[in-house]
């Protein structure tokens, strides 16, 4: 194997050549998804007792998708069906109305639509990839380089024998560096769980940075025209991995011959195209309260994470690429080389900015920034130091690589031993229990979207995919963060350790009208008031008949919910 990235003059491949036959993206971007979804795969074809195939992970953000893909089959602006109490409508999820459009149109559950959905992005990304490197790699070598730095950024911690050193450390935790991995998802190389909207934030960040490359080398009014085309949907679609990409076209653009007049011009266009997509979202959040309130938790949802953890969580290659250009690599003044430096740095310097939404999110796609960039780097390093070309370092890198590459492999592993076992966290199963699909339909029959239900920490998020209001079903949009003794007092309920008095104020401050109680469940013991609608193998639904949700401050909600 060879490890020489120099690239030959007779190798060139044209604007017109291409890497890979048609098909090759095709069948990348679904092996891709089908890996990912191993652990489903394997809940599909043996589900333990008392369990059936859920379709996709047992995810809270997952659930939530299913929920918005249901209220979009009957509105396009919904409520939020996490929060205990009445809101108007005021959400918008553009991303996931195909999703809808599929469901309705074909009669699917919402489990499949969104699959169908997420396989369409992984093979529009794979695409988008393409396009990326036939743009940016010269020769087929350099492309496949390219990817292979792409799948090695791994976190640090995840890497065999090291992640034991990150134990106590900082973001990194005691799980074999599977946090950090999926930390640092953004629905592709990574994408363990089905999170579509990162990854065509990815496809989008993809094309929109090879597109800006494509209008600097040659002028073309139409790559300028895509360019604005796709940072328009990537703001309607995905919000966030645009704050990256305005960033980069910003400095690109004014650094370009001619004159400012025309740069700002050339800029103008993607401002107004981005200011176009992100209309939506911006005039909803001016107008709904609660909608603005939790865009400003999702600013500050992600502890603080200082530069060098950050660098450690994108991997060596990102560390490598850092240092090399600490060193003034790479020199050349090729537009490619320049938007990719940008890209990259952009990237570092944007997850720092005070008020950046889910800072996380701006990561998605920077791996194939390193992955292109440090193979620009290795080339000129090469080209000057010739040693380093050497058989024995040329051997060193192979186990390296191989090194970096087995996370993708192990975790993928657990994700299918793990999709059977229910009691699984960090990779959660592809099972629901037997009585859940039952207990939401006969909900979507029964219960108005604007009825409250109470179930378990478990069960919550799934009750609200019929849509219906289900208490404290969300990280976010529950505000778990500013109401932490919500899940107390969920907890003390089914337990049978509150006191009546306190449960009966529960239900009734907040309006609940159904109860999902499994069987063994003390929370009967508080259910003198409500009537038994339905028992199946192991849940019953009880009924507040008449019970309505308020108005978030009536009835003392906001001094109930902070009484432990």
């Amino acid at each position: 194997m060879t490890v020489e990235l120099k690239v030959q003059g007779s190798e060139a491949i044209t604007e017109k050549g291409r890497f890979a036959p048609r098909w090759l993206p095709g069948l990348l971007g679904s092996l891709l998804f089908l890996l990912n979804n191993l652990g489903v795969i394997h809940g599909m074809i043996a589900p333990p007792p008392g369990y059936v195939p859920l379709g996709v992970q047992r995810n809270s953000d997952i659930a939530q998708y299913l929920t918005w893909i249901r209220g979009l089959e009957k509105a396009w602006v919904l409520p939020n069906y996490h929060a205990p109490w009445i809101t108007s409508p005021g959400l918008v999820v553009p991303g996931l109305i195909p999703a809808a459009i599929l469901a309705r149109l074909f009669s699917l559950s919402a489990v499949v639509a969104l699959q169908l959905f997420t396989l369409a992005g992984y093979i529009l990304t794979a695409y988008a990839l393409l396009f990326a490197y036939n743009t940016f790699c010269r020769t087929r070598r350099q492309a496949l380089w390219a990817l292979l730095i792409a799948f090695s950024c791994v976190p640090i911690a995840s890497l065999p024998g090291l992640f034991r050193l990150f134990r106590n450390h900082g973001v990194f935790g005691t799980s074999g560096g599977l946090i950090e991995f999926l930390m640092t998802s953004e629905g592709f190389l990574h994408g363990l769980l089905t999170w579509p909207l990162l990854t065509y934030g990815t496809c989008a960040q993809l094309l929109s940075i090879a597109l800006l490359a494509r209008y600097c080398n040659t002028h073309a009014r139409r790559w300028l025209g895509w360019l604005a085309t796709v940072c328009l949907f990537s703001a309607l679609i995905h919000p966030f991995e645009i704050f990256v990409t305005i960033t980069v076209v910003a400095v690109v653009l004014l650094q370009e011959d001619g004159s400012l007049a025309k740069n700002l011009a050339d800029l103008s266009v993607v401002l107004i195209a981005t200011a176009v997509g992100f209309a939506p979202l911006l005039f909803q959040s001016f107008r709904v309260p609660w909608l603005h309130q939790i865009e400003t938790a999702n600013r500050h949802a992600v502890a603080p994470i200082l530069p060098a953890w950050l660098l450690a969580m994108l991997g060596l290659p990102a560390i490598l690429a850092v240092i090399l250009l600490l060193f003034g690599l790479p020199k050349t003044t090729e537009r490619n080389a320049i938007v990719l430096k940008t890209w990259f740095v952009s990237t570092l310097l944007v997850f720092y900015i005070p008020g950046m939404p889910f800072a996380l999110h701006l990561l998605d796609g920077v791996f194939f920034a390193v992955g292109l960039l440090l193979t620009i780097q290795i080339e000129e390093l090469l080209a000057q130091h010739s040693f380093l070309a050497q058989p024995a370092l040329r051997f060193l890198i192979v186990p390296i690589l191989i090194w970096t590459l087995v996370p993708h492999v192990t975790f993928r592993l657990r994700s299918w031993r793990d999709g059977v076992s229910p009691q699984s966290i960090a990779l959660p199963a592809g099972l629901a229990p037997v009585d859940e699909f039952p207990t939401i339909d006969w909900l979507r029959k029964n219960a108005s979207p604007n009825d409250l239900v109470l179930a378990t920490q478990d069960a919550a998020p799934w009750m609200a995919t019929a849509p219906i209001h289900s208490f404290a079903s969300h990280w976010l949009f529950s505000s778990q963060e500013e109401r932490p003794s919500d899940e107390i007092l969920r907890s003390a309920f089914f337990d049978g350790t509150l006191p009546s008095a306190k449960a009966h104020e529960f239900l009734e401050t907040l309006g609940v009208r159904f109860i999902v109680v499994p069987d063994g469940s003390q929370a009967k013991l508080y259910l003198d008031q409500a009537m038994l609608r339905v028992h199946f193998t192991s849940t019953a639904i009880y009924e507040r008949p008449g019970a309505q949700m308020k108005t978030y401050g009536d009835s003392g909600i906001v001094q109930m919910s902070a009484a432990p």
